[in-house]
């Protein structure tokens, strides 16, 4: 249940806008660019109201030898763009159905179908929770247009990387979902950090 984490970075500061018309414009182009991207690749974006199924892991299976059952990608999606002094920091998680897959084995199986399921939406549970952390971070920076889009860039980059940490321990300390008693503490923990509540995974 490895999982690789795919990063698209739209980045730009624009010109001070001076109508509020044109200032709707550029935002709405931020959203659409995010959107194309993620279109492009056929994501499904995280939704609180859309669980995975087994029907989103549409891709080839890498390796039908391997002992990894299933295989989340997805992507964090973000785009940064200053309006003069104003900051609009948009990041959307969304699955990529064509680089994840399933073993028809997990599918057929009782006892490795729904645990093998919840484990891997539980992944991509985790990585809403850091694209909200994200949100936070970028709302709460300040002056952020007074810096250059390489140091923006780089904020962006550094929370993605611990994201990529977490999802790490996620799976060492479930072993890939087989120990119940760390999955259901990390189910319990992630589905409470979606809810508001900021803690970092099961002590």
């Amino acid at each position: 249940m490895k999982l690789v984490v795919a990063i698209v970075v739209s980045l730009a500061l624009a010109a001070p806008m001076l109508a509020t018309e044109t200032a709707g414009r550029q935002q709405a182009s931020l959203t659409e660019t995010l959107e194309r991207q993620i279109a492009d690749r056929h994501g499904v974006k995280w939704s609180a109201s859309r669980v995975l199924t087994w029907d989103d892991f549409k891709g080839p299976i890498v390796n039908a030898e391997d002992a990894e059952a299933a295989h989340l990608e997805y992507g964090l999606f973000y785009g940064v763009r200053c309006t003069g002094r104003s900051l609009r920091f948009e990041v959307v998680a969304a699955m990529l159905p064509g680089d994840s897959w399933v073993k028809r084995s997990v599918i057929d199986s009782p006892a490795d179908n729904a645990r093998t399921l919840k484990h891997e939406q539980t992944h991509f549970d985790l990585a809403e929770v850091h694209a909200k952390k994200m949100r936070r971070y970028f709302t709460g920076l300040y002056e952020p247009c007074l810096r250059s889009n390489e140091d923006l860039a780089g904020l962006a980059d550094g929370l993605i990387k611990a994201e990529g940490s977490e999802q790490k321990r996620y799976d060492e300390e479930t072993r890939n979902g087989r120990r119940a008693d760390r999955q259901q503490a990390w189910d319990a923990d992630v589905a409470a950090r979606l809810k508001g509540g900021e803690r970092g995974g099961p002590l």
